[in-house]
């Protein structure tokens, strides 16, 4: 998992070997750009922020470890 100033990349690699990604946007709410400004508060707000991307990391490597690649286009026409 890397994050970027606008963007997060996750890598996994799948059970054929393969190595697959997301690109996750980030999201600029400017009621936390004037909280982070205050020290306790920017720690508190990044600790909740990496939480929330972390388990959604966790969430899509788990759903996409054991995923045949000749379904991915199944799953994702049942998504949609």
């Amino acid at each position: 998992m890397f994050g970027g100033k606008h963007h997060t990349v996750t890598a996994i690699r799948r059970k054929d070997r393969t190595i697959e990604y997301i690109y996750l946007p980030r999201k600029s709410n400017s009621v936390l750009q004037k909280l982070k400004k205050a020290p306790f508060l920017r720690g508190i707000i990044a600790l909740i922020e990496a939480s929330a991307n972390g388990s959604q990391n966790l969430n899509f490597s788990s759903e996409r470890y054991d995923v045949d690649p000749e379904k991915d286009e199944e799953i994702s026409e049942e998504k949609v």
